[in-house]
């Protein structure tokens, strides 16, 4: 079997990234400046069964060593650089496929029509400070 080729779209535009709803909830995470979104393109129909290679031969392909951006681990953007040592591959289900499972939060008044978080007064449960509606969910 040929292995897969892989190319690097460099001059992708991510809109999404500038949006300002978005960009102000990547602040809140920590994650603005910490999230790279880079596309690459390859040659071949990839099946179901083929998957574990797929990933084994994308972190071994040189173009993708090449360019692939990774945070290292003192915070700054490098290139991935030597193939992967090891690959797992796990298959996700992908039953949902609408939000309505998040109307339950909104119907028993954890979170608002907005989408805020209900706040509470503080409840320590052990080491554990409650603040809001959905930590409290979590614990009980």
């Amino acid at each position: 079997m040929e292995a897969f080729r892989f190319k690097h779209i460099n001059n992708k535009e991510w809109n999404f990234l500038k949006n300002k709803n978005i960009t102000e909830g990547l602040m809140k995470w920590s994650m603005l400046g910490r999230i790279s979104v880079q596309a690459y393109c390859y040659d071949k129909h990839l099946g179901v069964h083929e998957a574990k290679d797929w990933v084994k031969e994308f972190l071994a392909d040189t173009e993708v060593l090449s360019t692939l951006k990774v945070l290292s681990s003192s915070g700054s953007w490098c290139v991935l650089g030597a193939p992967a040592e090891a690959v797992s591959v796990e298959e996700v289900p992908c039953t949902e496929t609408s939000l309505a499972m998040f109307d339950k939060l909104i119907d028993s008044g954890v979170v608002r029509e907005d989408g805020t978080i209900r706040k509470c007064m503080e409840v320590w449960v052990g080491d554990v400070v409650l603040a809001d509606e959905l930590r409290k969910v979590r614990i009980s």
